[in-house]
């Protein structure tokens, strides 16, 4: 539907080659680039190198990133370049991610993510206090309701968002929990047809596993990091505070003995409880093997070595069985294990036991391959290769069907099935969205199933022939950038992770591209007109309303998320910051450059226009900032005063009625280097980032008001300020405790929006 879009694709020129490197994790391929005196601690600069090393080598066709709503594989072959092209993109938003946190230094100060949390509530704990007695209009600064906009079942359900974990009530099937990546534990009471969220206000919303108490259901342990997220070091609040645990179905939550802070570098990967006695359970970790026998009061270390899986045998809890590189087995409940023939070359090593026969195993290694044993894991044959495509950490999947041993599931970017034990194998189709992180069978089945994918939750009752998405009321999308209509407030354009561009009307949201969504904006003069973000600043324009797109790129690549504006008074004039900031007069066909190549810019991620002149321009990146006053005949460097050689510039606000007035935020954990103002159109920076939490800050938002008002998304919610107060106020009551990427203010119904990474769009009522 859209082919002339694949054109600026194919212009990016990078085609993926499937190397030799078997054994290895194949989103890591690249990390045999890496020199080895690097590879203990390397910065976020060496991971790059090597990343780029290898794909100059080995460059990827990203035409396969199609923008079409529906996926469609033409064949294996396509399968597999796209299968490239997603790998490629896994580092790519890994680095997004990390590089203004891990600024300057290139390695995250892991102390300084540890502690921001407990100071942001701190702070937000002493100002609330202080609001009792002060006037009605004092009190909203601590006090704004901030209410989800969704998507909460979006574009029919499809692409919502990343689901890491299924988990079925024990003594009523009808109660099914799941794990967001960025967004919190899920419960739905009817089977799936409807959800609630459950762990907003946690330390983390990082969710990778949990275990339900068989005996007292009401019971729940966590296990909290996105557990395999990444596919090289990560860093930027996924990593493990530990295992908490709920009493009460999920209402409230307290650590257990497994409290970790950030600061440890940690993830849990899987978290099972014994068959009968719900008291002990096991955690793999990324820190070894823990256990605890009296419900999480205490954890001992069983095993010193990286985890990836373990598994109860479910007709007798003695037995259980873990994977590190290889395949343990232990017959005490897990207090030790001994090693089995079974290994695993790979960077993550699933088995599942079969409930039907629990003599049967099967595990499933990165590289692709599967083996069985069927004598309780004394000996082991590889079955026939399933042709399942893998992304290392990040897709790999295997289920066993609890009423068979002979039908198992393979899931990675596709899933594979065999219903005679692996000796052969089947496609299934996808469940609307690929890459697949848990397959859950309904509890006594083996053709009902649950897929957790990128997409969300879905459901077949046919063995996968056909899938029903189980996504409403399910909001865990995770935003880059929102867009708002001026004249038509309804109407608003998102661009989410792995998730496309979604277009907001009217109460409902529809997926009008794939691909990775950036930003996108709605023109002023016509709500019809919508232009649409993709990576690398591939730049498109509907005009009915988002159904069809023109490609109307800058004739350069741009960064994985590049900024691009409307004129805000001649609605056809655009403005795009790429390797150069161009313009364009006729909405985007044409372009020109309005600079040169600025020094210290590569690729352009600060973009803004004032609203009063719009000769004004104020462009950067993550450690210059530039002002023009004559539309670009001249660029001033007004960096200056600036903390870039500490944090890292992430956003612009420009004073509606005063281009002078400007605003500017950095990510990063130097402590009161956070929000900058100037007077002056740059000539001279003033710190006001007063008494915040030493945490990124993300975006900000300036509202035309008495007394300048501005807004700030941070890695912990929304803060405010304005000319009056002394310092910042929090402005998240009813917000979820989640990273703030953008904020958009609509002065006609005088609500601000918030794009979190995680818990889809907010809105709150303007001060």
């Amino acid at each position: 539907m859209r082919d002339q879009m694949n054109t600026r694709l194919r212009g990016y020129a990078l085609v993926v080659l499937i190397c030799s490197f078997a054994p290895q994790a194949m989103a890591q391929r690249w990390l045999t680039e890496l020199p080895q005196d690097k590879r203990e601690q390397p910065t976020i600069n060496d991971l790059r190198q090597a990343f780029e090393s290898y794909y100059r080598e080995h460059p990827v066709d990203l035409k396969l990133d199609k923008l079409e709503p529906t996926l469609r594989f033409e064949g294996a072959q396509e399968e597999k370049e796209r299968l490239d092209v997603e790998e490629y993109k896994l580092f790519r938003r890994w680095e997004w991610l990390v590089e203004p946190r891990a600024y300057p230094s290139g390695r995250l100060d892991l102390e300084q993510l540890a502690t921001f949390r407990a100071q942001v509530k701190e702070i937000d704990d002493e100002l609330t206090s202080k609001q009792t007695g002060e006037s009605p209009l004092k009190r909203q600064y601590f006090h704004p309701i901030w209410k989800p906009l969704g998507p909460s079942d979006a574009v029919g359900g499809t692409n919502m968002g990343r689901v890491n974990c299924i988990e079925f009530d024990p003594k009523n099937a009808k109660i099914i929990y799941l794990c967001g990546a960025d967004g919190g534990i899920w419960k739905s009471t009817n089977s799936g047809a409807t959800w609630s969220p459950k762990f907003d206000f946690q330390p983390t919303l990082s969710v990778g596993d949990i275990a339900v108490d068989q005996k007292n259901t009401k019971v729940l342990y966590v296990a909290t990091s996105d557990s395999f997220g990444y596919n090289v070091p990560f860093w930027g609040g996924t990593y493990s505070v530990g295992v908490m645990k709920s009493k009460n179905g999920g209402t409230t939550w307290t650590p257990t003995g497994l409290n970790w802070t950030v600061g440890q570098n940690r993830t849990i990967r899987r978290l099972v409880m014994h068959p009968t006695d719900p008291k002990i359970l096991l955690a793999a970790t990324s820190a070894g093997l823990y256990r605890t026998d009296n419900g999480g009061v205490t954890w001992t270390q069983i095993l010193p070595a990286s985890t990836y899986d373990v598994e109860f045998q479910q007709n007798n809890g003695a037995i259980v069985y873990a994977t590190t590189n290889q395949v343990l087995k232990s017959t005490n409940a897990g207090a030790s294990f001994s090693p089995l023939s079974a290994s695993c070359a790979g960077s993550r090593y699933n088995i599942e036991i079969a409930r039907s026969n629990p003599n049967v195993l099967y595990t499933l290694c990165t590289n692709g391959t599967v083996q069985k044993s069927t004598d309780a894991g004394a000996t082991w044959a590889t079955v026939t290769a399933p042709g399942v495509s893998l992304y290392g950490h990040y897709d790999n999947v295997l289920a066993v069907s609890p009423v068979s041993d002979k039908i198992v599931y393979v899931a990675g970017f596709n899933i594979k099935r065999s219903a005679d034990g692996g000796n052969t194998w089947s496609n299934v189709p996808v469940a609307v969205h690929p890459d697949n992180h848990a397959i859950k069978f309904a509890p006594g089945s083996s053709s009902t199933l649950f897929s957790g994918n990128d997409g969300g939750v879905f459901k077949s009752t046919n063995s996968g022939s056909t899938w029903t998405s189980l996504n409403k009321g399910l909001a865990i999308t995770q935003f880059y950038r929102i867009g708002i209509s001026r004249t038509s407030p309804n109407i608003m354009v998102a661009g989410a992770q792995d998730n496309g561009n979604m277009k907001y009307a009217s109460g409902s949201f529809t997926n009008i591209t794939n691909a990775d969504g950036m930003q996108g904006f709605i023109d002023w003069s016509n709500s019809n007109v919508i232009y649409a973000g993709i990576q690398y600043g591939g730049f498109y324009r509907s005009t009915n309303g988002g159904t069809t797109f023109t490609n109307v790129s800058t004739p350069a690549s741009g960064a994985w998320v590049a900024p691009w504006c409307q004129d805000p008074a001649v609605a056809t004039t655009l403005y795009a910051g790429t390797d150069k900031v161009y313009k364009s007069v006729d909405q985007g066909t044409t372009w020109v450059a309005a600079s040169g190549a600025l020094a210290g810019i590569a690729q352009f991620t600060v973009l803004k226009v004032a609203q009063s002149d719009t000769q004004v321009l104020y462009a950067g990146s993550g450690t210059k900032l530039y002002r023009t006053t004559n539309g670009g005949g001249a660029w001033t460097d007004i960096t200056s005063g600036l903390p870039v050689a500490t944090n890292f510039l992430t956003h612009v606000a420009i004073n509606d009625t005063n281009p002078d007035i400007a605003y500017a935020t950095f990510s990063g954990y130097v402590a009161g280097e956070k929000v900058y103002r100037t007077l002056n159109g740059g000539g001279s920076w003033t710190n006001i980032s007063g008494t915040l939490p030493n945490m990124p800050v993300n975006t900000i938002a300036y509202q035309k008001s008495t007394h300048n008002a501005v807004y700030i998304g941070t890695d912990a919610g929304v803060y405010y300020r304005n000319e009056q107060l002394p310092d910042w106020v929090p402005y998240k009551f009813g917000l979820p405790n989640v990273i703030v990427d953008d904020l958009q203010i609509h002065y006609g119904t005088k609500m601000i929006s918030a794009g979190t990474y995680g818990r889809g769009i907010w809105q709150a009522p303007l001060l």
